[in-house]
């Protein structure tokens, strides 16, 4: 019975204006591949004399002159939402030491960096392995800023905590990463950016040529310069604003358009529309040729519409809508189909109780009905009251599932004809010919609603009125 009154009432159709198809995304992860925002070197020296802050290479391990190196690097996160949660992070370096140390294989260990540091002008000639003469905002051994600020100890202020290791041999690409530790460094960078100092890096620092020499932000090959991987769920977006559609439908010729307006011109909106199928669960659709498990993100621009349009092939699917946004908008769900005219359904306030003019005439070809979609995960009894125009009690009864005997269930749908089961009227009255009232009552919420209407094969949706004080019984 539920296909054959949804049927009638839902369907396609071609709107008589230019509307942009929205772009849709249907998960929450993402990445950001980064260069890094600053590298140097801090070469041991006492005095802090020596640094390489615009050079092609920076330098972790000990060199042929029997010097203790350390690499720093950083990067700017700055892209990344606040309040994104990183899923994994992938530190990646070119090793090239094309100064002849040492191809052996040493470890190399990631530490996050304590205090803010500098990449100055300075650039170190040959190999670069020997540094060149600390320029104004260069990190040196003992200096954050040369010649201004100092490490509290020298060669860096970093955590002894270890973020992550890695072997490096022979000329090529190295990873660190994805550890826990690592995450939890960009976590709380994310969380608190102006902590973001980056790492440095320490190779084997007790035997002499041991150095490994990485290619900077500087080098003139993009494809070797630091890279760091992050993958990040964004974070989930505070959707205040609602729109309920009471019905829809897609399937056996029948599509549904659902047309939202951005209502500011100098905001763009973005938001969700999610679509539950008679008995709550999500319904997956064709949506603008994607099909979707019953949830699509989209964005308006400011003043903007969009359009999200059903195919009607396959099965009949009925249900409701719920639009979700971060600014207001308005809406319409316009529906045609074989045989049919169009009919459009807008938005519903959410009501606990409410009036619905009904007019049945059955053998004349009138029928009336209600359409109701049920946003809350809590279950409701809709309890019903009809009444002729002049105000008398006509008959009482349930409305709802399996003839009436069941609540209507969380995110639910039902649409139907007054004169068809699921209404559950004590007394049987005869419903093929009424006019009047009907009020429905959802106990323990609010529900969304609107009236469907067939005259002699045309269909039409009209509001329902809030049952307050003054109104009907």
């Amino acid at each position: 019975m539920m296909k054959r009154t949804s049927r009638s009432v839902v369907a396609s159709v071609l709107l008589p204006y230019s509307i942009a198809i929205l772009s849709t995304t249907t998960g929450l992860a993402d990445q950001l591949v980064l260069e890094s925002a600053k590298d140097n070197t801090l070469y041991e020296d006492q005095s802090g004399s020596l640094s390489n802050g615009a050079g092609v290479a920076f330098f972790a391990g000990v060199t042929g002159q029997n010097r203790i190196t350390r690499a720093v690097l950083a990067f700017d996160l700055s892209a990344i939402p606040a309040g994104s949660t990183i899923t994994s992070a992938v530190l990646e370096l070119n090793q090239s030491n094309t100064n002849n140390i040492s191809s052996a294989a040493q470890t190399l260990t990631l530490h996050r960096l304590l205090r803010d540091w500098g990449e100055g002008s300075s650039n170190a000639s040959s190999g670069e392995g020997g540094g060149a003469q600390a320029s104004t905002g260069d990190a040196t051994w003992a200096h954050t800023f040369f010649n201004t600020a100092l490490w509290d100890t020298v060669g860096g202020d970093f955590s002894g905590q270890i973020s992550a290791t890695t072997q490096v041999g022979g000329n090529g690409k190295y990873t660190w990463g994805s550890s826990q530790q690592l995450v939890a460094d960009v976590q709380g960078w994310i969380d608190d950016p102006a902590n973001n100092f980056g790492w440095v890096i320490r190779g084997n620092e007790n035997s002499s040529r041991t150095a490994k020499r990485f290619d900077s932000r500087n080098t003139g090959n993009a494809a070797n310069r630091p890279r760091l991987t992050v993958n990040f769920d964004p974070p989930v977006q505070q959707l205040t604003e609602k729109l309920h559609f009471a019905q829809f439908a897609d399937g056996l010729g029948l599509t549904s358009a659902i047309t939202l307006v951005n209502l500011s011109a100098t905001e763009p909106v973005t938001g969700r529309i999610e679509i539950s199928g008679d008995d709550g669960t999500p319904l997956s659709v064709d949506l603008n040729g994607e099909v979707v498990p019953g949830e699509q993100t989209f964005s308006v621009p400011p003043g903007g519409s969009g359009l999200f349009s059903t195919d009607g092939a396959g099965d009949l699917q009925t249900g409701g809508v719920t639009v979700s946004s971060d600014l207001p908008l308005s809406g319409v769900i316009l529906f045609s189909g074989p045989g049919l005219g169009v009919a459009g359904v807008g938005s519903s306030e959410l009501l606990g109780s409410f009036l619905a003019p009904m007019e049945m005439d059955v053998p004349g070809g009138i029928r009336t009905g209600i359409a109701i979609i049920n946003p809350d995960p809590e279950a409701k009894s809709l309890l019903t009251e009809l009444r002729d125009p002049e105000g008398n009690l006509v008959a009482t009864g349930t409305f709802g599932p399996q003839g009436g005997t069941q609540p209507l269930p969380g995110g639910g749908h039902i649409a139907t004809f007054l004169d068809d089961p699921q209404f559950n009227f004590q007394g049987s009255p005869d419903l093929s010919s009424f006019r009047g009232i009907l009020k429905i009552t959802a106990s323990g919420g609010q529900v969304a609603a609107t009236v469907i209407r067939q005259s002699s094969g045309e269909f039409a949706t009209l509001p329902v009125a809030e049952a307050g004080a003054g109104s009907a019984p």
